[in-house]
């Protein structure tokens, strides 16, 4: 009777995370986390602007890319390089990273947790090449 017992609260228990799991959602939000750089409008005297010289109105500056951005744009780029389907190197400290392959160009990895910061996709000569990070 015991063994009965026990033998179905381990049914029980090895049965509950995998219907858990199905129930969770796999909507991914991608929020990169970026400074705002704002536009600055540089103006210039007359007097000092050669005639032959269109003053520039505005100077458009890109914002800087994060770090986790970068790594993951390296880390893309060297998939394509060895047209591996895998991790080449470690996650950087504290983060998740999903990659994968795909024919189609839909973005297939592994689904972490917490906050989606980085994402890179490359087209190789095979197919796409993902990359994603989580913090």
């Amino acid at each position: 009777m015991i063994r009965s017992f026990l033998l179905l609260v381990a049914v029980l228990v090895a049965v509950t995370p995998v219907n858990a799991a199905k129930r969770r959602s796999r909507h991914i939000v991608y929020r990169p986390v970026t400074r705002i750089v704002t536009t600055r409008t540089v103006t210039t005297p007359a007097t000092t602007t050669p005639a032959n010289a269109a003053p520039k109105a505005t100077e458009n500056v890109n914002p800087p890319k994060s770090p986790l951005q970068v790594w993951a744009e390296t880390e893309a780029k060297m998939m394509v390089a060895r047209r591996f389907k895998g991790h080449v190197r470690g996650a950087p400290m504290g983060t998740f990273v999903g990659v994968g392959f795909s024919m189609s160009g839909r973005v297939v990895t592994c689904v972490g947790s917490g906050q989606l910061v980085a994402q890179a996709t490359l087209k190789g000569p095979d197919g796409f090449y993902h990359v994603r990070v989580w913090r």
